[in-house]
């Protein structure tokens, strides 16, 4: 009976963990929708996507900090508690703000519920990579951010239905969505309708919150205890474990690559829809490219789900594993740089799905000599990962511009990917030689 509670109380963590992936996969697909919703409703006067970027980023950097400190104090589960209450109440304060009708109020909910996915991302993932066996771990790490990507998918192509799409800026980290508000509806209707999904999400996420609240879990299924040697002594491990510091670097550099190959296959793809269509403006390439930006996501979750698959039913080498896709996004990368055309979007479609798995590799390498503590600090590098996509937007290459510059900046990164995966690589052999001998 213990054995069965013990298995039961697992699977429920589980659950919960992997729902936290598709929540914020849910609310990363709704926020551009609202914010052109919300530009349009307030007739264009507010600057709500410009908006949304300012708050994005200037959350996750003032927050990521108290979410490692408060991983360190309370554990993962208690952090992730506290990203799942966070969230909620960041997409219930959008029932106040509608009936303020006023638009900063919806900022502030904005930041709300940035601030609880950068706690959901900070513990989650670490969370998902310790709690069981280690040679699953990369599994799970896999099957939490593939149903993050599926997430943002079923919300994309939900809402596809009831709004109209166009890219009308390729340098945006996805679509840009223009959402049909009828004109001969009060604005306060307007706002419900568009604040539902949200508030919806955040009945789910209280509901999770007191579930995992109110049930005995642990932050691992074992009765280990790790001493805690304090965050000076961690930082100070950190910093000198080299594997972490390129390793986050390596994923900092991710982030920059994927949001550059996502953007230039739009550029690309409009560019070749011009040159071979009759009488077609800039505008309607651009909204016809936008599905080839949809294929590389997609091609993205698929790559993610099946390692996953491969990653639970074999042993993987994350190192070997990584030198190939990032020797592989390499070679493809130059083809799609060379080629142009179709034939270099569909090398941009395969750099995606190499692309899939690599930052779960790099975590996953980085971390491998890290206890609960240093991996509960480390963790802040993921969340780190978005200023990769903000740094990008220097090379993301617009309408009427060459995507010549931002491939050989991707090419560089996944490069430096590669020879990142050789060194750990060698390391590792080196290290299983010196054990065999002795």
């Amino acid at each position: 009976m213990k054995m069965f509670r013990k298995r039961i109380r697992d699977r429920l963590t589980y659950v919960i963990i992997m729902a936290s992936f598709a929540l914020w996969g849910l609310a990363s697909a709704l926020i551009r929708p609202m914010a052109h919703c919300i530009d349009q409703i307030f007739d264009n006067t507010v600057s709500g996507v410009e908006d949304i970027e300012k708050i994005n980023y200037v959350t996750i950097a003032i927050v990521v900090v108290p979410a490692v400190l408060a991983l360190r104090r309370f554990g993962f589960k208690a952090t992730l508690v506290m990203g799942l209450a966070l969230f909620a109440a960041g997409c219930l304060s959008f029932f106040p703000a509608v009936q303020m009708d006023v638009y900063k109020p919806f900022l502030v909910c904005y930041a709300v519920i940035v601030s609880g996915i950068v706690f959901l991302e900070t513990s989650a993932i670490p969370y998902a990579l310790t709690y069981g066996a280690r040679r699953h771990s990369l599994f799970r790490l896999l099957l939490g951010q593939s149903i993050n990507i599926a997430a943002w998918l079923s919300a994309f192509f939900l809402t596809s239905r009831y709004i109209s799409y166009n890219v009308s800026d390729p340098t945006n980290e996805g679509l840009d969505f223009l959402i049909k508000v009828s004109n001969t509806m009060a604005r306060h209707e307007d706002l419900w309708a568009v604040t539902t999904p949200y508030l919806c999400m955040g009945v789910v996420s209280l509901a999770l919150a007191i579930v995992l609240a109110v049930t005995s879990l642990r932050d691992r299924p074992s009765d280990e205890t790790v001493r805690d040697p304090g965050l000076g002594t961690i930082l100070r491990r950190l910093w000198a474990d080299k594997a972490y510091v390129y390793g986050t670097l390596g994923m900092i550099g991710f982030g920059m690559a994927q949001i550059l190959i996502w953007s230039t296959i739009v550029v690309t793809g409009a560019r070749t829809i011009m040159q071979q269509g009759q009488h077609i403006s800039q505008a309607e390439a651009l909204t016809q490219a936008g599905m080839f930006q949809i294929g590389a996501i997609i091609a993205f979750g698929v790559g993610m789900l099946l390692g996953a698959v491969w990653s639970y039913k074999r042993r993987v080498e994350p190192t070997r594993t990584l030198v190939i896709l990032g020797a592989v996004a390499t070679v493809q990368t130059i083809m799609a740089t060379i080629l142009g055309g179709y034939a270099s979007i569909i090398f941009m479609l395969g750099v995606s799905a190499c692309m899939s798995v690599m930052q779960a590799l790099i975590y996953t390498i980085s971390m491998r000599k890290q206890d609960v503590c240093g991996i509960q600090v480390g963790s802040a590098g993921v969340a780190l990962c978005i200023f990769g996509g903000l740094a990008a937007q220097i090379f993301v290459p617009g309408p009427d511009d060459s995507e010549v510059g931002a491939l050989i900046v991707a090419t560089l990164i996944f490069g430096g990917v590669t020879a990142y995966g050789v060194w750990r690589s060698k390391a590792t052999a080196a290290k299983t030689d010196t054990q065999a001998t002795e």
